[in-house]
């Protein structure tokens, strides 16, 4: 059925912006473009996914028993913000354990540069600094006089 259609592509893809997912399989709906009658009859489609380990957040798809990576794109055609914020996290991670210290914007340098990104747009820097805020809550890494270093929880 269509769930496990959906969670094939997760398999490979998750976590995966619902936006995105939605533009590529907007042709399942008989429409051309995404409209609130096909993000309904998507909403409609997956109700129970959970059941197979789908989780539906913050506009990501996730799968339950997937780890989350940070993957760097063949394409650097997603923005940050279409990028779940525990795959930015995981490449800040990657970024401040190689880099012992690191302020706020070198973070954001440091991972545009992953991406080959060259510039960054205001909600590019929204997705990164919420991103951020997530990694220090979780205590994942501490900020002190602006500079950033992994917390004592790895």
């Amino acid at each position: 059925g269509f769930k496990e259609i959906i969670k094939d592509i997760l398999e490979v893809e998750a976590p995966l912006s619902e936006k995105l997912l939605l533009q590529r399989i907007v042709w399942y709906f008989h429409h051309e473009k995404v409209t609130s009658a096909v993000q309904k009859s998507f909403d409609a489609n997956m109700r129970g996914c959970e059941k197979l380990g789908i989780i539906r957040r913050h506009g990501f798809l996730y799968l339950e028993d997937k780890p989350i990576v940070f993957r760097v794109p063949g394409d650097s055609t997603r923005s940050f913000n279409q990028i779940a914020p525990e795959e930015i996290g995981e490449g800040m991670l990657r970024v401040i354990s190689k880099n012992i210290q690191v302020t706020e914007d070198g973070l954001y340098k440091f991972i545009a540069d992953l991406y080959g990104k060259k510039r960054m747009g205001k909600y590019d820097a929204e997705a990164l600094h919420a991103a951020l805020l997530m990694l220090l809550k979780s205590g994942k890494i501490v900020e002190h006089d602006n500079q950033i270093t992994l917390g004592n929880t790895q």
